[in-house]
């Protein structure tokens, strides 16, 4: 891994529940996809296109991201970032870093076409549950 061996200090993909976590904001927002990162990959993928994205290596752009260890929220008008580096990935929406102890640990987002702008209830939901994330691998 580029930023060290990070397997096994954030939940396997296969407990992470993403569909029934981000149900309510999927069924409102319609085509909304979420997913959570490590620092190198994509680890957990609810919505179209999984097989897709997941266990894909992430973008630069992602990266850089999660380096910025601050909240992005797209602001309708971006031309978006996208997770994976291909060309018809989903775009970076809204994204919040997993911090535990002070290190960053990844980066949770929700995905969407480029040129919609995350609710607040989309961005609170999505910052809490990075912190939540956080606090679990403290313990």
């Amino acid at each position: 891994p580029r930023h060290g061996n990070t397997k096994g200090l954030l939940p396997s993909a296969s407990r992470f529940q993403a569909g029934r976590f981000f149900g309510a904001g999927k069924a409102a927002a319609g085509r909304l996809h979420a997913a959570r990162c490590d620092m190198d990959n994509v680890i957990a993928y609810a919505g179209q296109g999984k097989r897709d994205i997941l266990e894909r290596p992430i973008s630069r752009e992602c990266e850089q991201l999660i380096e910025a260890r601050k909240n992005y929220f797209a602001q309708g008008s971006d031309a978006g970032i996208k997770i994976v580096s291909d060309s018809g990935s989903p775009v970076i929406i809204a994204a919040s870093p997993i911090i535990s102890e002070g290190d960053v640990m990844g980066l949770v987002a929700f995905l969407e076409t480029p040129g919609r702008k995350p609710s607040v209830t989309e961005e609170k939901l999505l910052s809490s549950y990075a912190m939540f994330l956080g606090k679990q691998m403290e313990n």
